[in-house]
C-alpha cells in the first residue's frame, strides 16, 4: 500500500488506467497463465519454503482453479487495474522496514552477533505470524538463541526467500553471492525441463554494446 508504515522507497504508477505494472504480471487471469501476459506463478519449490504457520503464504499467494489445473500466484499487489487514474492505493515498493532487519541480521550473523541476528529474525518473523488454530496450534515460532552461524546461515537466506520473494531479483543475488546457485538452479532447472550451466549466472552482454565497443569482449559461455 502507498501508505504502508514500512516504506522507505516507494514509486507512484504512471500508466493511465493501470496499478504498478508488475501487478498485472502477476495476477493471473480466469483462464489461467498464458505466454502473451501472465506467463508466471508460484514453484513447488516456492510453496514448501514456507513454514507452518507463516501468514505471508496466505497474504500474498492467490489461488486460481481452471477447468483443469490449480495454480498459487504472487499477490502482493492486488490490483492489475486502476478504474479512475485518480484513484492510486498502491506504489511500487523499492525498498521497505523488513529488508533492512533481513541485512541487518545477515550483518551480525557474519560478526559473530548472533544474538542480534536472531532476534532482528525474531521481530520480522513475529510480525508475519498466523494465529494459532486447532491443525496449527504454534505458528512460525521464534528461533531460539542457540542456533550456531553456519546453521543460522541458510535460515536467514530463506527468511530472504519468503519475504522478498519476487521483488528486484532479490533471490536470484541472493543464491550468487552465497555460492548455492548451481545447487539451488540445477535441481529447479530439472522441474522446468532444463539444463543448469553455471554460466548463466552472469548475464550476456547486448551485442549492440560489443559492436560499438570492440574492446567488450562476450560473457564466457553465450559466445556462438
Amino acid at each position: 500500500m502507498k501508505n504502508s508504515s514500512e516504506t522507505i522507497w516507494g514509486l507512484q504508477p504512471v500508466e493511465v488506467g493501470m496499478n504498478f505494472r508488475l501487478a498485472f504480471f502477476f495476477i493471473l487471469p480466469d483462464s489461467g497463465p498464458s505466454s502473451w501476459g501472465n506467463p508466471v506463478y508460484a514453484s513447488e519449490s516456492l510453496l514448501e519454503s514456507f513454514e507452518p504457520g507463516d501468514a505471508r503464504k496466505d497474504k500474498w499467494l492467490g489461488t486460481l482453479t481452471t477447468n483443469t489445473s490449480t495454480y498459487r500466484y504472487i499477490y502482493k499487489y492486488k490490483r492489475s487495474f486502476i478504474a479512475d487514474s485518480k484513484v492510486i492505493d498502491e506504489y511500487a515498493i523499492v525498498f521497505r522496514l523488513s529488508e533492512l532487519y533481513l541485512i541487518r541480521a545477515e550483518s551480525r550473523n557474519e560478526q559473530n552477533n548472533i544474538a542480534g541476528a536472531i532476534s532482528d529474525l525474531n521481530i520480522l518473523r513475529e510480525k508475519r505470524r498466523a494465529l494459532a488454530s486447532t491443525t496449527i496450534i504454534n505458528p512460525l515460532p521464534p528461533l531460539q538463541s542457540t542456533i550456531e552461524q553456519t546453521r543460522l546461515r541458510p535460515i536467514i537466506l530463506n527468511e530472504r526467500r519468503v519475504e522478498l520473494f519476487t521483488e528486484w531479483g532479490h533471490r536470484w543475488f541472493d543464491l550468487r553471492r552465497s555460492g548455492t546457485i548451481d545447487a539451488v538452479m540445477a535441481e529447479e532447472e530439472k522441474v522446468k525441463g532444463g539444463v543448469w550451466t553455471s554460466y548463466k549466472m552472469y548475464y550476456p552482454i547486448p551485442q549492440i554494446d560489443i559492436d560499438a565497443n570492440p574492446f567488450l569482449v562476450q560473457t564466457p559461455g553465450y559466445s556462438n
